[in-house]
């Protein structure tokens, strides 16, 4: 019984053991079948806890490839697709120009504020645009509105025009109506006053060659303004120094000798007689124009100066207008022509008036022909004269009408112009023409 109880524990043994190896061998192939998806040493590692705790913490617990088999599926979908392969999105990043081993959320970061400033950009320009649309359309308005204004206006200009041109036609025809009445008047008048006329004759010839004579004596014996003048003038001050500028120099005149800037003195030796017959073909070694009186000088600028000549300290200086202590009266007659254009004008004889009041002169007007004063008297301290009117051609008896009345006035002209130099001698008033007067207030071309 005992050795029945042995051999049945030997066959138990036995079967135990082969059940043990068989179990060995099939641990050892599970751990094998298991070695090709995770090792040993990698099964303790903290990766491989973290995993297979997450696939045992979803809602419905999952292996270790199930919870993988997911992830990357879930991961190519938000690559590509979730039946693309790693070397097919590996190609598609390749294209897009992003290398392996680049942080795709990063890039998507990156990729999401460029958009983010583009519709932004997009947005401002959008409303620049509208802004623009909303001023060009503004503009169109305005230029509507003025064209219509331009349009209304040039209307009333046309309509001025035309009444304007209709006004022009009838005074135009008027004046003619006029001339021709006139015209016709003078020559009835000629004919019915031709008896008194050929009475009259005898007289003008006699006349003409009254002042014919006069002008001969005039000119042959002293120029055209009358007997040679030795009238000599008062220098008004003289050059203290130089300043440091060449150009800029120190007078002795001042404020309160009344002397204004822009006034313009001629420069002359220090030891030279200012006479007027010397300014007729020459004038001083130069010109100066004050630029700012002080208290006690003023400072002057040159502003012309004679070839060859030096202006120098102690140089005297003159304008014949100017008298700190007095007022001259001139008396101007006739045109000028200050700028030598070669047409004397009225415009000039203003000029010279108006340089004369600049300087503090006092000026008196020509009076007229028919009257007995000349306007000179015992008070006028120069007289300044145009240039000489000529002696005017007799055109005869039979010529028009206006031929006739030109050549009495230039004869008017002309004896009003011996009648006023005869005056002046008679006087004894000083006789400036205008080279002389120009010269001794020293003007100069700006």
């Amino acid at each position: 019984m005992l050795g029945f109880g042995f051999i049945l524990c030997l066959i138990l043994a036995i079967v135990f053991r082969a059940q043990v190896t068989r179990a060995q061998d099939e641990r050892e192939a599970v751990e094998d079948d298991a070695a090709e998806y995770v090792s040993v040493r990698n099964r303790s590692s903290a990766d491989f806890t973290k995993l297979r705790d997450a696939a045992r913490n979803q809602k419905s617990p999952q292996t270790l490839v199930e919870y993988l088999r997911d992830q990357n599926r879930r991961l190519k979908t938000h690559i590509s697709s979730h039946d693309a392969t790693m070397s097919g999105i590996a190609t598609e990043l390749k294209n897009l120009n992003l290398a392996e081993g680049v942080s795709l959320t990063a890039k998507v970061k990156q990729l999401t504020a460029e958009l983010d400033r583009a519709t932004e950009n997009a947005r401002k320009a959008k409303e620049d645009l509208e802004d623009a649309n909303a001023r060009a359309g503004a503009a169109v308005s305005e230029k509507q509105a003025l064209a219509s204004k331009f349009d209304d206006e040039l209307a009333e200009i046309r309509s001025r025009y035309e009444e304007l041109h209709d006004g022009f036609d009838s005074f135009k025809q008027a004046r003619e109506d006029e001339l021709t009445a006139l015209d016709d008047q003078l020559r009835q008048s000629r004919t019915d006053m031709g008896s008194e006329l050929k009475d009259l004759r005898s007289k003008i010839s006699e006349l003409e060659r009254e002042l014919t004579d006069i002008g001969d004596q005039t000119k042959g014996r002293d120029g055209p303004e009358g007997p040679k003048l030795t009238h000599v003038v008062d220098a008004d001050g003289y050059i203290v120094s130089f300043a440091r500028d060449s150009d800029l120099v120190y007078i002795n005149l001042s404020r309160e000798d009344r002397v204004q800037p822009g006034m313009t003195f001629e420069v002359f030796e220090a030891d030279r007689l200012i006479k007027f017959d010397d300014l007729e073909k020459s004038r001083g070694i130069a010109t100066i124009e004050v630029v700012k009186p002080l208290a006690n000088a003023s400072v002057a600028r040159i502003v012309r100066r004679s070839p060859r000549k030096v202006v120098a300290a102690e140089n005297q200086i003159a304008n014949i207008v100017y008298d700190p202590n007095a007022r001259f009266r001139f008396h101007v007659h006739g045109k000028f022509d200050i700028d030598g254009v070669g047409v004397p004008s009225t415009r000039d004889t203003v000029r010279i008036a108006g340089m004369i009041r600049r300087w503090g002169g006092d000026v008196t007007e020509t009076a007229a022909v028919e009257s007995d004063d000349s306007g000179l008297d015992y008070n006028t301290d120069y007289l300044v004269v145009g240039v000489e009117p000529d002696l005017p051609t007799d055109p005869g008896e039979d010529a028009p009408p206006t031929e006739r009345v030109i050549y009495e006035k230039k004869k008017n002209s002309y004896l009003e112009h011996q009648q006023m130099l005869a005056e002046a001698q008679k006087l004894h008033i000083p006789i400036l023409n205008q080279n002389r007067f120009l010269r001794l207030v020293g003007y100069y071309q700006r």
